[in-house]
């Protein structure tokens, strides 16, 4: 059976150039680093995958945001 999981996650460009892309959830959280975005988010595909493979899926996703 697969099931589909939608995680958001975070993307900024750190001040030496290097992409970095977070997602946070109630298990902790994952993160991807790389040269490009895309490099970033495929880094994050995996580190999630490695999470969910540890932990199982998370019922419920948390998005942290900054509020002015």
């Amino acid at each position: 059976m697969k099931r589909m999981v939608q995680i958001p996650y975070e993307l900024e460009q750190e001040e030496g150039g290097t992409w970095a892309a977070h997602a946070s959830f109630p298990s902790g959280g994952a993160h991807g680093l790389g040269d490009t975005p895309e490099d970033a988010v495929a880094d994050l595909y995996e580190a999630v995958r490695l999470v969910i493979e540890e932990f199982g899926v998370p019922p419920v996703l948390t998005i942290v945001q900054d509020v002015a």
